[in-house]
Formats: C-alpha cells, structure tokens, sequence
C-alpha cells in the first residue's frame, strides 16, 4: 500500500512538474514556425573618453503569436508567409531590451547609389549628431557583450511603453527600461526572463536595396527610411525559464556575400549563402531619430519545440514510481 501511496505521488509530481515546464507564455508546439511584430525604440550614448558610440534599444510585442504552419523535418524559410493555423494572443507585455553594442562604422550618404564609409570615433560622432540623412546606414558590433533580453509582464500592455525612457539593470545585472510617462518597468525582478540570445556576425551582408556589405565585425544594423540589415540570433541555453521551447538552428535565409574589395562594393556575380539561426529579424528603420530615439518595426521568426528537460524529468520520475512499486512487489 505504501508502494502505491508512493507511486502516486510521484505521478503527481510528474504532472505538476510538466505543467511548470508548459506554463510558459511562448508556444510549446513542435516544429512549428511562429512570427511576432513588435516596435523598437533605440538611442546611443557618446562616451568621448572611451571614445566608443554605444547603443541601447526596447522592443514591445504589438502583434499575436502568428502561426506559419508547421515545418516538418525541414527548415522555416524567413519571410515565408504561406500557411499556418490560428493566431495565439498575448495576455500581457512581452518586452525586448538590446544592449552591449556600439557603431563600428557609418554608410554616409551621398547622392544617386553613393556613400562615403565613415570610422574613427570621432568622425562616426560627427557624421551621427550633424550629418544624419535618409540612406544613411549605420553598423553595429559588439562592445560589452552583445545581446537580446526578452522579457514578459502578465500584468504589462505594449501601450506603457513609449521613446524617451531610461535604462537600468535588474538585480541580476540585466537591462531594464522604464518609460518615462508611465513610469512602468519591463524586465525588473517583478518579471519572468524568458530567454537571452546572442548576434551572428554578418560581415559581408548585403544591406537591403543596396550595393553595400556590412563590414568586419558587423552583429546589425539601421538603415534610416529605406530598408534594413537583417539580424540573425542563437538562444544562450540556461538563460531565463523558456529557452528550450525554441528549437535551434531551425530557421533560415539567403544572402549575398562580398568579396572583400577595397570599396566594400557587391559586385553582380558575388556567391548565395545560406545562413541558419536559431532566431531571425528584420528590424526596418522607419525614420530619422527624433530627441535622440530611432523608431523601427521588427518582424522576429523562430520554430518552436516542447522543452526536453520536461520529457527528461516526466520519464525520469515516472521511472523510479514504476522502479520502486516493482520492487516493493518482490519484497512482499
């Protein structure tokens, strides 16, 4: 009878045990190809004794969890928009907080398909607070750790958070961001961390509608009211509570590569190359900065997965419930 009394609880254990692993507001499906819109809002610091321009940014979720269908044994083509099943609401505030990324380099626009590329910290400085035009493109590489923080508030609204807040840390040293109006926080010890996920590098990249490529040492980018510079992520395993529910590696897209010529210049008959991330992005500047803020819309596409550690855990337990009523039998 103890034998059983044991067994049960244990079963009650598992239940529990995977009702916590699924309880995460990010979908836990498997293989299925998810797209959420969201807006971003980015400034950048000017650190004339370190001589560095580095930059922060908050994104807020504005649309459903949207369903592009599930990929089967295959990949998830970024910008495939074809198929899917219903949408998934979001009950609450999903936030996104960039940090530890600085300019490495400015795309000066000069007239018809020409640009003047532009290093050195203080003519990157120059060229950002006095000569910032439409076309121009900005690069972005790592400073202090490069990285996207997602975070969720049950209790948050994407409304709450407007351009012109501050940015702090947590006590954990991750980034938060409090609006300045509402005063509200997105990422303090009050909400879930999800998930942390690092730049691939795209040296070479060819920005949208252009004849230029990222140059060495390039995580992203803004282009100011034209186009944009795509963003490819990993997921940092062990990092926030729902990392596990994206499977790695899963999406992917084509892109021309350079052939490192003085200019930096794509030529007609550069190769495709076919990058795989575990996240995708494509953040679209929509204007010029005003106040010092940036304002871009982001589409943000990965495949999710039910978290292993749940199966783990699940066979584990029920194991030894089964391992030790058997033994309890024999012992009789």
């Amino acid at each position: 009878m103890r034998a059983k009394l044991l067994s049960v609880s244990l079963a009650f254990v598992v239940l529990l045990t995977c009702g916590v692993a699924w309880a995460s507001i990010l979908p836990g499906d498997v293989g299925q190809h998810w797209k959420l819109n969201s807006t971003g809002y980015s400034t950048l610091f000017f650190d004339d004794v370190k001589e560095v321009i580095y930059g922060m940014t908050i994104h807020k979720v504005t649309s459903a969890f949207q369903d592009f269908g599930n990929i089967g044994t295959g990949y998830a083509d970024f910008g495939d928009d074809t198929g899917g099943g219903p949408n998934r609401p979001i009950s609450g505030m999903i936030g996104i907080i960039v940090a530890g990324y600085q300019v490495i380099a400015v795309d000066d626009f000069t007239s018809g398909s020409g640009y003047d590329r532009v290093t050195g910290y203080t003519d990157m400085k120059n060229a950002i607070q006095n000569n910032l035009s439409l076309k121009d493109i900005l690069y972005f590489g790592d400073y202090d750790g490069a990285a996207a923080y997602v975070y969720y508030d049950p209790a948050g609204s994407s409304g709450d958070f407007d351009k012109g807040g501050t940015f702090g840390t947590n006590s954990a040293g991750n980034p938060t961001y409090t609006d300045a109006n509402t005063g509200k926080t997105i990422g303090d010890d009050l909400d879930e961390y999800l998930f942390k996920a690092t730049f691939q590098y795209i040296s070479g990249y060819q920005v949208d509608g252009t004849s230029r490529a990222a140059p060495d040492g390039t995580l992203f980018g803004q282009f100011f009211g034209q186009g944009y510079v795509q963003m490819y992520l990993n997921v940092v395993p062990n990092q926030g509570t729902s990392w596990q529910l994206i499977m790695p590696g899963k999406m992917r897209q084509q892109y021309v590569s350079y052939d490192d010529d003085a200019n930096w210049i794509i030529e007609d008959d550069e190769p495709t190359k076919t990058v795989y991330a575990d996240i995708i992005a494509s953040a679209q500047t929509q204007n010029l900065p005003s106040s010092g803020w940036a304002t871009s819309s982001d589409p943000i596409e990965w495949v999710s997965q039910p978290e292993p550690a749940s199966v783990v855990i699940w066979a584990g337990l029920a194991g030894a419930a089964m391992g030790l009523a058997f033994l309890r039998r024999r012992a009789r």
